[in-house]
C-alpha cells in the first residue's frame, strides 16, 4: 500500500463527495482510489477479524470509475452533487442480514446457506475484535463494527432490536446510532421483521467519525427525515444532562467496570483521557444531574417480555434456524455445539432452547414487566425535554472473550431497553481501558430528538478523540 492509500484509510470519511474533495483538507482523491484502498485494506485485515461474508469488488470498482467520469464531465456542480447525492463515491459495508441484490443473504443460518438477495433493502466464522483477536466483536452487527474499527470500511449499516448497533460499536470503539422509532425503514432485513416488532427494531448508521452520523441518517431516513430536526442549531452549554453510572441492577447484570463507570463520571481511581460528565460540568450552564430510573435494572427482562408478548403468534427462532428440517434434535445439536461438532453455534442453539423451554408460556407473567415499561416511558418523557440528554454506559464491561457473553445475556439490558422505549440512542467511544479495549457511553434523548444525540456525539469526539486505530496502517 502506498502512502496515499494509507492517507485515504486514515482520513477519508463522508466529507469526501463524488469529486473527492474533502473541504477540511482541500485535497482531491478519486472514488476509484478510495475504493481500491479499502478493498486492499479488507484483504489485509479480514483474515484476522473474519468480518466479511461476501464481496462485489469488480462492480464496486466499475461504479467508482463511472462516478469519477460523471464528476469529470461537469454535468452537475459540486454543490448539486453534495445536495442531491451526499454519499456519492463513498464506499460502505452493509450487515449481511440486510439484503443487497446479488450478495449472500443467509444471516449465518445453515438452512439458508447459499441464498442470495434478489433486491436491495430500502437502506440499501466468529468475528474477532480488532483490539484483541481472542475477544468478541459483539453482535449482531459485529462484522460492521470490527471492519470499521480496522479501517476496512468508511461507513456501515446495521440494525438493532436489542442493542445490535450500539453493542458492537461499543466493543469496537466506533460510533453507532439507533434512530428514533419509525424513522428508518426496515424492509429487506432477515429474519423478516413482523409488523408487531417494527416498533422495536432500528436500522441505523455505524461509522468511525461522529460527523458521518448526520449525513448517513439523512440518507437512510428518506422522506421521514422531515420528522427530525437534524439541521437545528444546538449550543452545548444550554443543554441539560442527566446520568446514571450503571443500570442499578446488583443481582443479574454485572456492575459497571471501573473503566466504563468512570467514563461516565470522574473518579480518581481510573482515567481514560478526560471523562464525559466532568467535561459537561465544565462547559454547561447547568451541572449534570445524577438520576435514578428504577426500572432500568429490569431492562433485560422488560425487553424479553415485551418482545415475547409481541411474537406469540409468529415464527419461532427454532423455525428460523432449522427451516423445514424437522428431523434435527435441538438437544443433540446443543451437545455437539459444546465440542464444535455442530453446524450451529452454541449461542444460537442456546437461544432456541431458551425460547422452547424457558420462555414464559403464561402471558400474565409479563404483566409486571409491561407495567415497568409503561412507567419508564413516563419517566423518560418527563426527564427528556427538548433540551435534555441522558448518559449511561453502553455496556457494563469492555469486550469479553469469545462465548463468555452467552452467560451474560442480562448485560444487554443496558441497550435493549431503549429499543422498547423507542428512544434514539448512540454509542460514543471515549478511549481504551487498561486492557487496551474500547469503552464508551450511551447518549439517549427524547423521541425524535436525534439531532441532540449527534451534536453530543461530535462534542464527545472532539473532547476525547473518538475512534482509536487498533494498530498501524501499513502496506
Amino acid at each position: 500500500m502506498d502512502e496515499s492509500s494509507g492517507k485515504i484509510l486514515a482520513t477519508v470519511n463522508c466529507r469526501v463527495n463524488g469529486n473527492g474533495r474533502r473541504r477540511e483538507e482541500k485535497y482531491l482523491v478519486s472514488s476509484a482510489s478510495v475504493v481500491r484502498a479499502y478493498l486492499h485494506r479488507i484483504e489485509q485485515v479480514d483474515p484476522l477479524i473474519n468480518a466479511v461474508v461476501d464481496k462485489r469488488n469488480t462492480e464496486a470498482l466499475a461504479e467508482a470509475q463511472y462516478i469519477d467520469d460523471l464528476v469529470a464531465s461537469g454535468e452537475k456542480t459540486e454543490e448539486e452533487l453534495e445536495q442531491e447525492m451526499p454519499l456519492l463515491g463513498v464506499p460502505l459495508t452493509v450487515k449481511e442480514a440486510i439484503s443487497v441484490a446479488g450478495l449472500l443473504f443467509t444471516t449465518g443460518v445453515v438452512s439458508r446457506r447459499g441464498i442470495r438477495a434478489t433486491e436491495d433493502a430500502d437502506v440499501i466464522r466468529l468475528t474477532n475484535n480488532p483490539y484483541n483477536l481472542k475477544r468478541t466483536a459483539g453482535g449482531s452487527s459485529g462484522g460492521e463494527g470490527a471492519l470499521l474499527a480496522s479501517a476496512g470500511s468508511v461507513i456501515g449499516v446495521g440494525n438493532d432490536i436489542g442493542g445490535s448497533i450500539r453493542m458492537p460499536s461499543f466493543f469496537n470503539g466506533v460510533f453507532g446510532h439507533k434512530p428514533s422509532r419509525g424513522i428508518v425503514p426496515n424492509r429487506g432485513h432477515f429474519p423478516p421483521t413482523e409488523q408487531v416488532l417494527q416498533q422495536y427494531i432500528g436500522t441505523g448508521p455505524m461509522c468511525r467519525y461522529a460527523s458521518d452520523l448526520k449525513t448517513m441518517l439523512k440518507v437512510m431516513a428518506g422522506p421521514n427525515v422531515n420528522l427530525l430536526q437534524l439541521d437545528k442549531k444546538v449550543t452545548i452549554k444550554n443543554l441539560k444532562f442527566f446520568y446514571m453510572e450503571s443500570d442499578g441492577d446488583r443481582i443479574f447484570t454485572l456492575p459497571a467496570a471501573t473503566g466504563v463507570k468512570n467514563a461516565v463520571k470522574k473518579s480518581k481511581k481510573f482515567d481514560i483521557n478526560k471523562l464525559v460528565i466532568s467535561h459537561f460540568c465544565k462547559v454547561c450552564d447547568v451541572p449534570p444531574q445524577r438520576v435514578q430510573i428504577r426500572g432500568l435494572k429490569h431492562g433485560f427482562r422488560v425487553w424479553a417480555h415485551a418482545v415475547s408478548a409481541k411474537v406469540a403468534n409468529v415464527a419461532t427462532v427454532e423455525s428460523r434456524v432449522f427451516g423445514d428440517n424437522c428431523n434435527i434434535s435441538v438437544w443433540k445439536e446443543f451437545l455437539f455445539s459444546l465440542f464444535g461438532w455442530s453446524d450451529y453455534s452454541f449461542p444460537v442453539i442456546a437461544t432456541v432452547l431458551v425460547e422452547k423451554y424457558l420462555a414464559p408460556k403464561d402471558r400474565s407473567a409479563a404483566e409486571p414487566f409491561i407495567a415497568m415499561q409503561r412507567q419508564m416511558e413516563k419517566d423518560f418523557q418527563n426527564l427528556l425535554q427538548d433540551d435534555c440528554v441522558f448518559i449511561m454506559p453502553t455496556m457494563p464491561e469492555s469486550a469479553a472473550y469469545h462465548y463468555a457473553n452467552t452467560l451474560r445475556a442480562q448485560n444487554c439490558g443496558y441497550v435493549a431497553i431503549f429499543n422498547i422505549l423507542g428512544l434514539p440512542a448512540t454509542n460514543c467511544p471515549v478511549g481504551l481501558d487498561d486492557k487496551g479495549l474500547p469503552v464508551g457511553v450511551q447518549v439517549v434523548t427524547g423521541l425524535r430528538n436525534d439531532h441532540l444525540n449527534l451534536v453530543v456525539a461530535r462534542e464527545i469526539e472532539r473532547e476525547f478523540g473518538g475512534w482509536v486505530c487498533p494498530g498501524p496502517i501499513v502496506g
